[in-house]
């Protein structure tokens, strides 16, 4: 990986090295600077180490809590963190890494996370109150967004922001200036901690290999269900399970009768909820339960099959296909307890 070449600690000239060149023409686009794209990568990077500091700001401004309260982590730390320390995948280290302002490097033969001190220096002067308030705000359009895209699968972005403005209210947009920053904020976190896609002018669910996936299965005159702003919230959740009988029946049957941790339960909920979705169809899920229940490739225990398909037959999300989610795969041959049905019939169904 090219990090590896960084020794830390650095200087941002020495770090802006490592990221390519087209990702320094972004940077060059979200700090506000403004420079020819003729130039080649070492007169990029000479200009970018000259004006960033004083332009990194704009930046700042887009964040939202999750790379926020990592920057100040880093700041804690002196400058750097060990990544056997934080929560983060490679892809996560990649995409912080194109930023500008996160980097990743050797110190003592062990991969860091680390920012120029001229960064850091700057966010330190930054950092107050007003910030605060602004990077609590974006958090807010960050999570809901999660929250619509859970419900929706793929939402254009000009109506999650309306209808997000409808709920946040105007007053409330307008007093902190969100209007401009939700078109910075939300493509910014594509890509971190697997939130979400952005496929031209679509919000995406990051399993979906295209936006079509669920455009495709929905009704051309479909509206969108309204949904509050606590439902919002809670559905960004990657351990969220809907507040349904059939899901807290589901839920419980996997804690008592597989023994599952509850963190595991309802991130397996969750997954093959998500599963489904992408696929269009109940069959979808039944692997992933059947790997974490042990039953095998291609078996499931016929009561959690049962339960499974009752979950995602009144999950609030199919509502909004304009079917029923039984109406798309037929219901699994439940036979005397104990024994094991053959769902791989059910692979590669659709509508």
């Amino acid at each position: 990986m090219e990090w590896y070449d960084l020794k830390v600690p650095c200087t941002l000239g020495e770090a802006l090295q490592t990221i390519p060149k087209e990702n320094l023409l972004n940077l060059r686009h979200v700090a506000r600077i403004k420079f020819s794209t003729s130039l080649r990568k070492p007169e990029i990077v000479a200009k970018l180490e000259a004006e960033l500091p004083g332009k990194i700001h704009h930046v700042f401004d887009a964040f939202d809590e999750s790379r926020a309260s990592l920057l100040r982590i880093v700041l804690a730390s002196g400058g750097m963190v060990p990544l056997r320390e934080l929560d983060l995948s490679e892809a996560d280290c990649r995409y912080l890494s194109n930023l500008g302002i996160f980097f990743v490097g050797i110190y003592n033969n062990s991969p860091c996370l680390t920012v120029p001190s001229e960064l850091l220096e700057r966010f330190r002067q930054h950092d107050g109150l007003p910030y605060a308030e602004r990077v609590a705000i974006n958090t807010r359009w960050v999570t809901a967004t999660q929250g619509l895209i859970y419900y929706y699968g793929a939402i254009r972005g000009y109506q999650a922001h309306n209808y997000l403005s409808l709920l946040f209210g105007r007053a409330y947009e307008d007093y902190y200036s969100m209007q401009p920053s939700f078109w910075f904020v939300i493509p910014a976190m594509e890509g971190f901690r697997g939130l979400y896609r952005v496929e031209r002018e679509y919000y995406c669910d990051p399993l979906l290999d295209s936006a079509a996936q669920v455009l495709d299965r929905r009704p051309a005159d479909l509206g969108y269900k309204l949904f509050n702003l606590e439902d919002l919230y809670a559905a960004a959740d990657p351990l969220y399970v809907d507040p349904t009988v059939e899901g807290d029946l589901l839920y419980d049957y996997l804690v008592e009768h597989y023994d599952l941790p509850e963190d595991e339960a309802r991130r397996l909920i969750y997954v093959g909820r998500r599963v489904a979705m992408r696929e269009g169809h109940i069959g979808a899920a039944f692997p992933a339960y059947a790997v974490v229940c042990g039953a095998g490739a291609t078996e499931l225990d016929p009561e959690l099959t049962r339960l499974v398909v009752d979950y995602l037959n009144n999950t609030p999300h199919w509502s909004l296909y304009g079917h029923s989610m039984a109406s798309l795969v037929p219901n699994p041959r439940v036979e005397s307890a104990g024994k094991l049905v053959d769902f791989s019939e059910y692979k590669n169904r659709n509508k």
